[in-house]
């Protein structure tokens, strides 16, 4: 029996696909040098930003807005884990409203359950680092088919009542 415990870096971006400038995210992430990626596709839902008095008569609920996303993880050595962060923000452009996110999570294999090599991105060094929030938590839902809009507006709500 394999008692080898080992410690890595899961890496998730998510990607709005309505602000890829290539086809496919994949490829792009490819090109920063991660080989294997698991990749998976969904949407996001966010609140529609309401200006002006025409705005708010129209809806009086709080709008929701849908977009296709890229989701793609990936794993990484501990110490390649805030490089894999800055340059997946920095290539597919995370640090502009609306455009996706990116997040690291502690991942401990134990007993040899993972033989995969991690990936070694490499970026630009010379450009300004990105600046990466830490101590977040996230919030994950599963709803019944046709509650998910109302879910995300209350989550949104709450979110964006704690940002004023």
């Amino acid at each position: 029996m394999n008692n080898e415990v080992r410690d890595v870096r899961r890496i998730t971006v998510v990607v709005n696909r309505d602000f890829l400038e290539e086809k496919s995210s994949v490829r792009v992430a490819q090109a920063c040098g991660i080989p294997s990626i698991n990749y998976s596709s969904g949407r996001a839902v966010m609140l529609r930003e309401r200006t002006g008095i025409l705005s708010s008569l129209l809806y009086r609920s709080t709008p929701l807005v849908s977009s296709p996303v890229d989701i793609l993880n990936f794993y990484v050595e501990p110490e390649q884990e805030t490089i894999a962060l800055e340059t997946m923000a920095e290539r597919f452009k995370l640090y502009l409203p609306g455009t996706g996110s990116v997040f690291s999570e502690e991942v401990r294999f134990e007993g040899g359950s993972y033989s995969k090599k991690t990936a070694a991105p490499h970026t630009n060094r010379n450009r300004a680092s990105v600046h990466l929030q830490s101590r977040l938590t996230g919030i994950c839902c599963i709803v019944i088919r046709g509650m998910g809009d109302q879910v995300a507006r209350v989550g949104g709500e709450r979110g964006h009542a704690e940002q004023e």
